[in-house]
């Protein structure tokens, strides 16, 4: 069963570097990049201690959105096709998808209330 908590836990632990995505370790062709963010601001507010997950398509070549994402073409040679935000203490609060071909931002999704 997919844990998120356990995948949120787990990543603080594998900073900065391409790793298998946890969820479906069979799929080659999408891997993880994780790092740590100071914070992030949404409409619910600013939180602290962010875990940022990168989905990285290994069928395209780097996008522009690696770039914005300050990813290294050479650590990370693969194209962003999805973002998430982990806020510690709150889950999720931002989730962007990416075309992998155009790098273009094809969906958002925010945080917009909390009760924490």
């Amino acid at each position: 069963m997919f844990n998120i908590e356990k995948i949120v836990i787990d990543g603080w632990q594998t900073l900065n570097k391409m790793i298998p995505n946890l969820m479906d370790p069979v799929d080659s062709d999408n891997l993880w990049y994780l790092r740590r963010q100071a914070s992030i601001t949404v409409a619910a507010g600013t939180f602290r201690n962010v875990l940022v997950k990168i989905d990285l398509d290994t069928e395209y070549p780097p996008n522009a959105i690696n770039d914005i994402m300050g990813l290294d073409r050479v650590r990370a040679p693969y194209a962003v096709t999805h973002i998430q935000w982990f806020a510690y203490g709150i889950g999720e609060a931002l989730n962007m998808d990416v075309d992998a071909r155009t790098g273009k931002i094809t969906a958002v999704y925010e945080l917009t209330s909390t009760n924490m």
